[in-house]
């Protein structure tokens, strides 16, 4: 790392430091993630959310961060007359006694609350590589696979004072066990001919994750903390996030609105009395301990592999802007800005991302070996727009967004490596498919993502969609339509072809695309599956 971005890193790292402690001194193939029901709604208001959420930007921590936010802003503005008598008519209708606390009477609670979700799901799918030349056969698929899916996720809330909260959920899923062989013994044979001989033995662990761990206490209704795991709501697009660098993992296409796995982090929220600003503060640790370590190692982190975020929230009129900044030693530093706002029935969302240097290693070469390089003395850009619209009478909405990834490869770099893979003998495209498809795999530098979705449909129970992702750079991608039918309130049939596409004209690069060569092909899958009793309690 040279001098400057050594500079870049400690002046974003001496920022968040200050952030954090300052005024707390004084006082990715196609591949669905399982679906998952939001349970920590409720947060610090409210005791339930409702059945069906409106399209939006979703929060990927759900709605507690947002309520969270939301309940630190009341506070700040607590001290007018107004705040006070709608506080004590608050205390009033949730039953509490004349004089008493009305934050107190909604944040306490005299048990804890458990709750979850549970996911049941029978499925199947079929599909042809390439039924426009090859296969042609509609009866005798390429693949077919059944996919059961049996998955529950179970949360504790606890709140035993008004400023101190405890949450926590676990997830599990079908199949509950992973089993997994390793090598115990290993014997060479010299005689009659050269022969190891090996012993193995089986281990198996039980599926079950600790999604979400953390409490929330305050100090003076003036800062608010965050300490444990937990997902984090940091940027605000919705199909693309480039300012999200903080979950573990990144936003699925296929399914948008699904919450995502957090760091552990320590959270401090601020917000400037008297308006409707907040500042947010992040410290945070890795994502998982190093390889071979074990959950008593907790020696392997040292404090150089802390990381450290800070943004502030601001409103303009009708618009929310955000600035913020990563660090991470050893990587490349980040500034954040996003913006979200509304035009009639559209929310608009828009983010920004400016990083010195950045952590991939870029393919330079397919033969006749392998080689690799970074890129860190330069810096980088990535932006990404768009806007969710709700029809009036809310049975239809649009989702689209644009996203510009300045650390893709750039069009003459991916035509040139596929070049080279083409003309390699076949036992070595073989070899190297793997490495090629991780390379190609969502390292272009133009993407678009529209989502149309209409419920009633004709009838009552029946609702339609359609999702089209697209490459910009080589114009390929795949378009799914769905059919979703309620056969009664605890079953849901649903129908979804997906095509795999491309386009040879324009500037169009066929078959040598980025989703032609992911899926061996123009291939098109058709997936029939049904929703068994899932729900939340």
């Amino acid at each position: 790392m040279n001098i400057s971005r050594r500079f870049h890193a400690f002046s974003l790292s001496v920022l968040s430091f200050l952030i954090v402690f300052g005024p707390g001194a004084g006082p990715e193939l196609l591949s669905a993630q399982t679906s998952t029901i939001i349970t920590d709604e409720d947060a610090l208001f409210g005791d339930a959310a409702p059945d069906t959420l409106a399209p939006g930007p979703a929060p990927a921590a759900g709605a507690a961060d947002a309520a969270q936010a939301s309940a630190s802003a009341s506070s700040a503005s607590s001290a007018s007359s107004a705040a006070g008598a709608s506080s004590a008519g608050a205390a009033a209708a949730a039953g509490a006694a004349p004089g008493s606390s009305a934050v107190s009477a909604f944040l306490t609670r005299d048990q804890v609350r458990i709750g979850g979700s549970f996911t049941g799901k029978l499925g199947t799918s079929f599909t042809w590589t390439n039924p426009w030349e090859d296969n042609r056969d509609p009866l005798n698929p390429d693949k077919s696979t059944l996919d059961p899916t049996i998955a529950s996720t179970l949360f504790f809330d606890a709140r035993p004072q008004e400023d101190l909260r405890f949450y926590g959920s676990i997830k599990t899923a079908w199949p509950f066990t992973n089993s997994a062989t390793f090598l115990t013994d290993a014997t060479y044979v010299g005689t009659p001919s050269p022969t190891v001989t090996t012993k193995s033995d089986k281990f198996s662990t039980v599926n079950l994750q600790v999604f979400e761990l953390f409490t929330d206490f305050s100090w003076n209704d003036a800062a608010y903390f965050r300490f444990g795991k937990h997902t984090v709501k940091w940027g605000v697009g919705y199909f693309f996030s480039p300012a999200d660098v903080l979950n573990l993992t990144a936003i699925d296409v296929t399914d948008p609105t699904a919450q995502r796995e957090g760091p552990i982090s320590l959270r401090a929220l601020l917000p400037i009395p008297g308006s409707q600003n907040n500042l947010w503060a992040y410290l945070l640790l890795p994502g998982y301990l190093t390889s071979g370590s074990s959950s008593s190692e907790t020696a392997a982190f040292k404090p150089q592999d802390l990381a450290y975020a800070g943004k502030g929230e601001f409103l303009l009129g009708n618009w929310e802007i955000g600035l913020g900044a990563y660090y991470k030693n050893d990587k490349a530093p980040r500034l954040i800005t996003t913006a979200t706002g509304s035009l009639g029935r559209f929310d608009l969302f828009a983010e920004a991302v400016a990083s010195w240097g950045n952590d991939r290693q870029y393919v330079t070469s397919l033969t006749p070996t392998l080689t690799s390089e970074s890129r860190d003395d330069r810096w980088y850009f990535q932006g990404t727009a768009g806007f969710l619209y709700t029809a009036r009478d809310g049975y239809t909405s649009i989702a689209a967004q644009y996203y510009y990834n300045g650390e893709g490869y750039s069009y003459e770099e991916r035509e040139n490596l596929i070049n080279q893979f083409t003309v390699l003998p076949q036992a070595l495209q073989d070899s190297l498919a793997p490495v090629l498809g991780g390379l190609l795999y969502g390292a272009s530098q133009h993407y678009g993502a529209l989502s149309v979705s209409r419920s009633e449909l004709f009838i009552k129970d029946l609702s339609a969609s359609i999702l089209l992702m697209a490459n910009l750079a080589d114009l390929s991608g795949f378009l799914t339509p769905s059919l979703n039918y309620k056969v009664f309130k605890y079953m849901n049939l649903s129908l979804s072809p997906t095509f795999v596409w491309y386009i040879d004209a324009l500037w169009g690069t066929g078959k040598n695309s980025e989703y032609i060569l992911l899926n061996k092909g123009p291939a098109l899958t058709i997936s029939l599956s049904a929703a068994l009793g899932s729900g939340r309690f």
